[in-house]
């Protein structure tokens, strides 16, 4: 099928006896299979079974997600609006439903279920201690209707409800009280907002309103629906006479004061409760509880103290900042203790999937801060800055986890996690659980949790895959590795999170390849170095110029039962990155369910077969034939005299792991098929290197193009073909987006054309396209949208022509038509002569709609004019030339015939184009030797041979002969 230079072969015809060995630029084809090791161990197919097994989960959809243990092997997530969600092995999730989840209390004691409607307007607490000269005091607490509140003030017209506005509440159980204390967010439209505390006897409910913890956006007595008076202000700061002045911001509320939204509640490792809260505005501030009631502490106190802005740094009332400020974006704060530090979670960006939500980490030693990242900047901010997206004027906060894809098996990217929670089990595992967003053009989301680990400088890690159930924790890290050391090189997938994401484009962070070598050094895409720390599972590794300190820990491939081992590493500049290898024996077993084999037992074969089927996961997929010069291990086809029995044998293998398969298939024997392919070629380019030159006349050349905004045709490798093929990716004229390739036309200044053949291999890739240019033939240049003469066939089967007087098209697309298969290669063969224009697909007729200028009848057409039209065109162009656009394709062996081939002639060589030919052989005329340059393998027996192998006593029919390892013509 293709030549590599001048009058040469790049493949000659082999067989078992006549052996014109295949060669491959000067290389003759070699065997696929690689060196065995004494100790490879061979798994059987009852073993691939067991080795990859897929997997689902249950996945809940709670968003704002905050877990919670009940203490007897169930874990809860309360979300906003209501939603919750339980599961005994944080991986499958099971809805839970919300018609209990709020009650009041009667007198005697009852709690009865009511709706969120009625649930907060009575608080149950009574009497609140607070200072008075210093001395706790109990003091009556009075009624707030935390509703009222919510809903004080209208919103465009509209009147503001509690439905929809119940945000993030945060679950705990209080062992002082002997109760689960819900904290709930309730949302207004004018910063009129409250964090209120609900508690129950059971996890689920009913939850009874036991009072406010605190309020913002209170406003003097001039605003008396959300006049501070109503609030609990005065219990903490003592009787005003008016508003103080720090508070009276108005609509300005959220450039200096915090919101009452986002509350997570904590016990410290002293035993104290806090609350942190806040979104953006003024940051994210702390106060603490009291544990015997689960209300503000109202007898801690917190100084007035602010940047000298009117920021306040710590108040009174607010309680200590401890993030955030000067409405930089930072919501859902979250504390978790963890070894040996306070982490703080919050997440940056806006929620919806474009918004850059991605969740931050700092850390401190202390619950109230203060809190730094891993280069130990605040997590404060003293002045507003953009801290999210590709124009971030910070990179503060460690990343946990960014929007990321095509990871492992995963099938939709993850983008804007975040508002997350964090636990840790009595089995000292550490788990984050967060909401996310995908990368499909919605708003969709659902729940996630990965286990968390700590590096050994105190650096917080999160793992590469979702938790399935492993055991490893911080303590068994730092005792031991879980893997021998010999076992840790190899080849792994690497994931590096960064900042500076385009999130409005849902940009995704996605994995490269690497590979450990035993030798400490990285290699592959990203190059460095990697070290272990003797007798733990901890790790240092530099890629990309950047050190992270991580650890080594078993994995789970999501969706699978594919064990792995897994990298997790932080960096001081705060990025995250992530790597995997799946284990040898599941990466073989893997690859051997997932191959869809290319042959199939005892098929017989008449064509090239692509045994270059894809890997993963670092295997390797190698194909042996036990004849190789009929079917190459590449799986070319050669037919031999007679048919030939040949066993292929596919062998998968990873490290000392392998798999192997046999398959015994029949190749056909040599058809003898009348018809001529080879006389009247005036062009062939095989697309095999550059400069594309047509063999039959090397002065004409393709040359690539791409339009303004495009990007050039290249040359890749496809298993099916031979040699290398063009890629195009099309583009509309329009837009000036695409690429094209253009050469002289052969036909151009020949006279008395009758007749001309168009033939080439095309591989379409979009099935939406109507009128993407295949091929073209143009008067003038080939990119120009003005008027001109040119005949075009595109993807869809569409061919049109035009002199500028004369019009016709064949099958003019009013719908896809799929003759030319997406992602298949297809000969397509057009026939013209003065009386007809005739589409071949893989040597089959293909049946035509005809309409033109004279008609719809073919013969009222006078195709001279058409003949006219092609031997003065200037131009042949792949993916350009029909004045509109050019198509996304992929093409190969592009034969230009100046006479029109008969349909035995078609069928013949569509034949000899599924097997190894050599299409230059009808460059030479005469009877004459011709130098075909070095030759493996040569036949020197003093005999004839015709093109398909089969020896010829005395040749007297003209063609193409071989004799001793020559070639002949014989005319």
């Amino acid at each position: 099928m293709k030549t590599h230079n001048a009058y040469t072969m790049k493949t000659l015809l082999t067989r078992s006896l006549l052996v014109l060995t295949v060669l491959i630029a000067g290389v003759s084809d070699v065997s696929a299979q690689p060196a065995q090791s004494a100790d490879t161990v061979y798994l059987t197919q009852t073993q691939v079974n067991a080795l990859f097994t897929t997997s689902s989960k249950s996945y809940p959809g709670v968003h704002d997600p905050s877990v919670v243990y009940n203490n007897s092997g169930t874990y809860y997530i309360f979300g906003s609006h209501n939603a919750i969600a339980r599961t005994t092995d944080l991986r499958n999730w099971t809805s839970v439903g919300n018609s209990n989840l709020f009650g009041i209390q009667g007198s005697t004691g009852t709690v009865t279920v009511t709706s969120y409607n009625n649930a907060f307007k009575t608080n149950m607490t009574k009497t609140v201690k607070v200072l008075k000269a210093g001395v706790p005091t109990d003091v009556t607490f009075g009624n707030f209707d935390a509703a009222a509140w919510n809903c004080a003030i209208d919103q465009d017209g509209k009147a503001w409800t509690v439905a929809g506005n119940m945000w993030a509440p945060d679950v705990i159980y209080n062992v002082a009280m002997k109760k689960w204390c819900m904290y709930l967010s309730l949302n207004g439209p004018r910063w009129n907002s409250t964090i209120i505390l609900l508690t129950a006897n059971a996890i689920e409910g009913p939850y009874v309103y036991q009072g406010p913890v605190v309020y913002t956006g209170f406003r003097n007595t001039t605003d008396p629906k959300i006049s501070w008076k109503l609030t609990d202000l005065e219990l903490v700061i003592g009787t005003q006479s008016t508003l103080p002045s720090r508070y009276n911001r108005g609509e300005g509320w959220g450039n200096y004061l915090p919101h009452a939204i986002d509350p997570c509640v904590f016990y410290d490792e002293q035993g104290q409760l806090w609350m942190a809260y806040g979104s953006w505005s003024g940051g994210i501030f702390m106060l603490k509880l009291n544990a015997e009631n689960g209300l503000r502490d109202y007898t801690a106190t917190y100084p007035l103290q602010n940047d000298g802005s009117g920021h306040p740094l710590s108040d009174p009332y607010f309680g200590k900042q401890i993030a955030g400020g000067y409405y930089v974006s930072g919501e859902g704060p979250y504390i978790q203790h963890i070894g040996n530090k306070y982490y703080l979670f919050v997440t940056y960006g806006g929620l919806e999937a474009a918004g850059g939500y991605t969740m931050r980490t700092f850390s401190s030693t202390n619950p109230d801060g203060p809190y730094v990242d891993n280069s130990g900047e605040s997590a404060i901010f003293n002045s507003y800055k953009l801290n999210f997206g590709p124009n971030d004027a910070t990179k503060r906060g460690n990343l946990l986890v960014g929007a990321f894809g095509n990871w492992s098996l995963q099938t939709n990217g993850e983008v804007a996690q975040g508002h997350n929670s964090a636990i840790v089990d009595a089995k000292g595992r550490a788990f984050v659980v967060y909401h996310t967003r995908f990368n499909t053009g919605n708003e969709w989301f659902q729940d996630r949790v990965h286990q968390l680990f700590t590096s050994e400088n105190g650096w917080l890690l999160s793992a590469p895959m979702e938790f399935n159930g492993e055991t490893v924790n911080d303590d068994s890290i730092a005792s031991g590795c879980h893997f021998a050391l010999e076992d840790i090189p190899g080849v792994y997938s690497m994931l590096i999170h960064t900042y500076g994401l385009d999130n409005k484009a849902l940009a995704l962070a996605t994995p490269r390849q690497v590979t450990l070598a035993a030798d400490g050094k990285v290699s592959g895409a990203l190059t460095g170095t990697w070290a272990m720390k003797e007798g733990t599972g901890y790790m240092t590794f530099t890629v990309g110029g950047v050190t992270y300190r991580g650890v080594v820990v078993p994995q789970t491939i999501d969706g699978s039962n594919l064990k792995a081992i897994g990298l997790t590493g932080a960096a001081q500049n705060g990025q995250m990155a992530w790597a995997y290898k799946v284990l040898p024996q599941h990466a073989v077993a893997y690859n051997v369910k997932k191959m869809v084999a290319p042959v199939s037992q005892n098929a017989t074969i008449k064509a090239h077969v692509d045994l270059s089927t894809p890997s993963y996961f670092g295997a390797s997929n190698t194909w042996e034939s036990s004849q190789p010069t009929v079917i190459s291990h590449t799986g070319k086809y050669s037919p031999a005299d007679t048919a030939t029995l040949v066993t292929l044998t596919c062998r998968i293998a990873a490290e000392n792991y392998a798999f192997r398969k046999d398959f015994t298939v029949t190749a056909a024997k040599a058809d003898s098929l009348p018809g001529d392919f080879l006389s009247n070629i005036l062009a062939y380019y095989d697309f095999d290197s550059t400069p594309v030159v047509n063999r039959y006349n090397e002065v004409q050349k393709g040359i690539l193009k791409q339009m303004l905004y495009g990007s050039y045709p290249t040359l890749k490798t496809d298993g099916v073909r031979i040699g290398q093929v063009l890629q195009i990716n099309g583009g509309k004229q329009s837009t000036n987006t695409g690429g094209y390739c253009y050469m002289p036309n052969p036909l151009e200044g020949k006279t008395d054309v009758k007749g001309v053949t168009v033939s080439a291999w095309m591989k379409r890739a979009d099935a939406t396209d109507l009128f993407g240019t295949a091929w073209a033939f143009t008067s003038s240049y080939p990119n120009l949208t003005t008027k001109q003469q040119r005949l075009f066939l595109t993807v869809n089967n569409y061919i049109g022509f035009t002199n500028q007087v004369d019009t016709f098209a064949v099958n003019y697309p009013k719908v896809v038509n799929n003759s030319i298969t997406v992602g298949t290669w297809k000969l397509v063969t057009v026939v013209m002569d003065t009386s007809d224009i005739t589409i071949y697909i893989n040597g089959t007729k293909f049946s035509k709609t005809f309409a033109s200028t004279s008609g719809t009848n073919v013969a009222d057409f006078d195709f001279t004019k058409l003949m006219d039209m092609l031997s003065t065109a200037k131009f042949i162009t792949l993916g350009m030339g029909n004045g509109i656009s050019g198509a996304t394709a992929d093409y190969d062996d592009l034969l230009v015939y100046d006479r029109a081939l008969s349909a035995e002639d078609v069928k013949l060589l569509y034949t000899m184009e599924c097997r190894v030919t050599d299409f230059t052989a009808g460059i030479v005329s005469g009877i004459e030797r011709v130098n075909t340059g070095f030759r493996q393998h040569r036949v020197h027996d003093n005999s004839y041979y015709d093109i398909m192998g089969r020896k010829v006593i005395r040749p007297t029919k003209p063609g193409l002969y071989f004799y001793n390892g020559e070639k002949i013509w014989l005319k």
